[in-house]
């Protein structure tokens, strides 16, 4: 019968876990994986900041647009001819002031940070005929697009 010692018993389990390591990571590996992650955080974050904002600011562009392109259909539906004033020209958005006759003023429902000029007020008829105009539009003092709304539909056409 042989006998073991415990210590003999120790010493070859000790021994023979020198040569090999056990699953796991270290405290030093897992510290800089997060210092890796971090840093790629901080640096990702302002990008991805700045690609959402884009996304929201042609949304936004995109339903003035819309809203635009779709004003004569709106008029033949209701029934009336609305007058688009611009925004910003005296602090007059509505463009009470400068009413034209048998028009009634269209609200565009502009989101917050944009303004809306327009060349000539844009006219659409009751019978949903649109008689154009070029619409400039400014994103927080930055000008976002220049659109030609051609008559008679008021179609958006980029002007170069």
């Amino acid at each position: 019968m042989e006998t073991r010692s415990a210590l003999g018993v120790w010493r070859r389990f000790a021994g023979a876990s020198l040569g090999r390591r056990r699953g796991g990571f270290t405290l030093l590996e897992l510290i800089v994986v997060l210092a890796l992650v971090g840093l790629v955080a901080v640096l990702a974050v302002p990008n991805l900041e700045r690609l959402y904002e884009g996304f929201t600011r042609k949304a936004e562009q995109g339903r003035m647009l819309n809203r635009i392109a779709g004003l004569g259909r709106e008029a033949m539906l209701h029934g009336r001819a609305y007058a688009v004033y611009g925004t910003g020209d005296d602090g007059d958005e509505t463009g009470a002031g400068r009413k034209v006759a048998g028009y009634e003023p269209y609200d565009l429902e502009i989101p917050t940070g944009w303004e809306v000029s327009l060349d000539r007020p844009l006219l659409v008829r009751a019978n949903g005929v649109c008689l154009g105009a070029t619409l400039t539009l400014v994103h927080r003092g930055v000008s976002a697009a220049r659109v030609v709304l051609q008559a008679p539909y008021c179609r958006v056409d980029a002007d170069a």
